[in-house]
């Protein structure tokens, strides 16, 4: 029965990851509109670190885009391997 309960962890995993690629595909205006709140809401010296200011650039969704690609191949993969696993 491990097989199974690997099998099963894998896939929920799969899908979690392919919820998140979704959300940064296709709800990327959400997601940047969360973070420019969030950045806009901190305290003054959380706004001031390096990098936090990363959001404001304008190939940051381009960068969350990419980043929904490559959690779906992940996801996709996942997916082949645990239906590998669940056949040997």
């Amino acid at each position: 029965m491990m097989h199974v309960s690997v099998f099963a962890a894998m896939v929920a995993v799969a899908v979690v990851l392919a919820f998140c690629g979704w959300l940064l595909l296709f709800r990327t205006g959400h997601i940047l509109h969360l973070a420019h709140h969030s950045h806009r809401t901190s305290p003054r010296w959380i706004q001031e670190v390096p990098g936090h200011r990363v959001i404001f650039k304008p190939w940051y969704p381009t960068y969350l885009r990419t980043g929904g690609v490559f959690a779906w191949l992940l996801a996709l993969s996942l997916l082949v391997r645990a239906a590998l696993y669940l056949m040997r």
